[in-house]
């Protein structure tokens, strides 16, 4: 692979128009080297540093002339390569950190005016963004997103749950930022829940394909996610697993069905917190053991609770905007 081969790969890869073995290739590869994960830039700002790419991996790769059979050769061994892609990832990683911040020519770096949308518990909302994208918003909720979208659209999930239903656009990538996790796109959908600092990231992918992606300090490459999978990365300790899901009961909620499957008590507490704006309070202890598959559509809170209680066997009592479950 030249040099020209390995800027057409990596500008496919940024831009997000490679293919699936394109993909796994580059992938891979950030994986096994640790090395930082590019970040998206728009047309311009690649164009601006096209040049010294091509100059940094020209010096990096200076093929070595071999004789073979009385004619002189040119090889390319692939620990060059290796060089030529980390020195291409870590060049382009620090032109865009110049680009970001305008040092590189004594400019100051426009702040983007931001759109904020709260959603209390209890409620939800759907918006729609300035590329036509659409956003369901689940209740403890926020999102903030560019009043206008240039080369990168880009969304930051502060705290809560949201289901995006992404327009393509080959030429824009779509980044979803949230605990710390980057969720990169063209056109797809998919649900985000990431509530507190203590919860777990889960996604889960409706259709389409996204990269999933550290923020912050190495920027490590989590795994690539494709229709019906649901990829789960614990904060504490950076682990993640993925496995194949029903991803209609993930999304459910933003057509107003309240659905457990094979939900813990954790999970009861939780969603009835946001769906009922209520605070649920347990006494005594609880059997790890309980778990409970139900949907419900435009129920009242009672009868939720009577129907929980037919499936396992517990008390409850309501009072004000309190939930108190005992057993």
């Amino acid at each position: 692979m030249n040099d020209k081969q390995l800027l057409r790969l990596f500008d496919k890869y940024l831009s997000g128009t490679a293919s699936q073995e394109e993909l796994e290739f580059i992938e891979g590869w950030f994986r096994r080297t640790g090395a930082k994960v590019p970040p998206v830039l728009s047309d311009q700002q690649r164009e601006h540093i096209r040049t010294d790419i091509y100059r940094s991996i020209e010096k990096r790769i200076d093929p070595e002339p071999v004789k073979s059979s009385g004619r002189l050769i040119k090889v390319l061994p692939f620990l060059f390569k290796a060089a030529a892609l980390l020195g291409f990832a870590l060049l382009f990683y620090g032109s865009y950190e110049y680009l970001k911040t305008g040092k590189k020519h004594g400019k100051t770096r426009e702040v983007p005016v931001f759109t904020e949308l709260h959603v209390p518990a209890g409620q939800k909302a759907k918006i729609t963004l300035p590329d036509s994208s659409t956003i369901w918003l689940n209740g403890r909720s926020s999102i903030r997103y560019s009043k206008t979208f240039d080369k990168i659209r880009e969304v930051y999930l502060d705290k809560g749950e949201a289901f995006f239903e992404v327009k393509h656009d080959k030429q824009r990538p779509f980044v979803v930022h949230s605990a710390g996790i980057d969720t990169r796109v063209l056109g797809t959908s998919f649900n985000i829940s990431a509530g507190s600092r203590e919860e777990d990231f889960v996604l889960c992918v409706s259709t389409g394909r996204v990269l999933v992606s550290e923020s912050q300090g190495n920027r490590r490459v989590i795994d690539t996610v494709t229709r019906g999978y649901r990829l789960n990365y614990r904060r504490k300790d950076g682990g993640f697993s993925k496995n194949t899901a029903d991803v209609s009961n993930y999304t459910a909620w933003k057509d107003n069905l309240l659905v457990f499957k094979d939900a813990t008590w954790t999970e009861i507490k939780s969603k009835i917190e946001n769906w009922y704006d209520v605070e649920v309070i347990f006494q005594g202890t609880r059997s790890g053991k309980q778990l409970f598959t139900a949907a419900y559509r435009d129920k009242p809170l009672r009868e939720v609770l009577e129907s929980l209680r037919d499936i396992n066997s517990f008390h409850y009592r309501i009072d004000n905007r309190k939930v108190f479950i005992s057993h």
